[in-house]
């Protein structure tokens, strides 16, 4: 499931998370996996996050991930996010929808 993070306490190793539906959630820093928005938008305005699968308006689909370096990138094509996400659609990510990667 994917839940939007609003408040982590790094003391107790809690973080508190909010669903698609406003309701409140409370989980162990060991049981999620936190994925790092990219500060990018899809062509719809969408946020575009680490672990996202991407669409090109010509069908083509990728994985974004970080490289080496440090910088967002859209894996398959391996070229640079940031400048590029217009040229996407988000249209799902690796945890909820991995059949589209096959």
């Amino acid at each position: 499931m994917m839940f939007t993070v609003y408040s982590i306490d790094f003391d107790k190793g809690l973080v508190f998370c909010e669903s698609e539906n406003d309701t409140r959630h409370t989980f162990g820093m060991i049981d999620v996996e936190l994925l790092q928005f990219t500060w990018a938008h899809d062509g719809h305005g969408v946020d575009i996050y680490e672990g996202d699968i991407v669409q090109f308006f010509d069908g083509e689909m990728s994985l974004v991930d970080r490289d080496d370096g440090g910088a967002w990138r859209i894996k398959v094509i391996g070229e640079e996010l940031i400048g590029r996400s217009d040229d996407v659609v988000q249209i799902g990510n690796k945890y909820q929808h991995a059949e589209l990667l096959e």
